[in-house]
């Protein structure tokens, strides 16, 4: 079964964008999610940003499990800042609830985490904009439209959102919070919808002329790229 760059790329920011755990384990690996989108790049003849998300999925690893502890709860954490709660006896016949919460990133482990985003944004800001002169080039405007758009919504709402925020609190004496509780989870939300984006375009536009591969184009299926374009 073929697979086509564009399906690779989206599928792999799918794994980058959402965040599946088990207590601490992401079952959707950002590692995975970033070599898949180097996989698609790979295949496009774009080195650049294979190699930017080689490192982004290097420097993720460390986000599969995510380091983390048990606070007590109160009946306004529980009502406010619902998490998961793990079951623990303090005393003979007594059972209260724990309430989970993720660690503060500092020093290395949060220099790793900021590495991870910006190589990621870089290979997408890279990849979109190829893309962009691949569509100009066969005249397809409305996509090249989009891509660029998408290129400088990715950077500005969801590569230096997080940039931003973890320099600002990491210079604290708390560290960065990887979950972005308060108001800042609105804010982390909008990222997401701007990766999603992504995703749907390249994935609705994965049969395209501009998005064939050194190969397609000279295989027995290139003129059917050309009529899906």
């Amino acid at each position: 079964m073929r697979v086509r760059a564009l399906s690779l790329i989206a599928v792999g920011l799918a794994f980058v964008a959402l965040d599946f755990r088990i207590v601490a384990l992401d079952l959707l690996l950002d590692p995975v999610g970033w070599l898949l989108v180097g996989a698609g790049a790979w295949k496009l003849g774009l080195v650049a940003p294979a190699a930017l998300a080689a490192v982004a999925a290097l420097a993720s690893i460390p986000d599969v499990l995510a380091p983390y502890h048990y606070e007590d709860s109160s009946p306004f954490a529980q009502r406010w800042f619902p998490a998961v709660y793990a079951l623990t006896d303090t005393a003979p016949g007594m059972v209260y609830e724990d309430r989970l919460e993720f660690d503060r990133l500092q020093g290395t482990r949060l220099i790793v985490a900021v590495l991870a985003v910006v190589a990621g944004g870089l290979a997408l800001w890279s990849l979109l904009g190829t893309l962009r002169d691949r569509a100009r080039a066969v005249h397809d405007g409305e996509s090249a439209a989009r891509l660029a758009l998408l290129r400088w919504l990715v950077v500005l709402l969801w590569t230096a959102p997080y940039v931003c925020l973890a320099v600002a609190q990491g210079l604290g004496d708390d560290g960065f919070d990887p979950v972005w509780n308060g108001g800042f989870e609105a804010l982390a939300l909008v990222g997401m919808a701007v990766v999603a984006g992504v995703v749907w375009v390249l994935a609705i536009n994965s049969n395209r002329q501009w998005t064939a591969t050194d190969e397609e184009r000279v295989g027995p299926w290139a003129e059917m790229i050309v009529r899906g374009s």
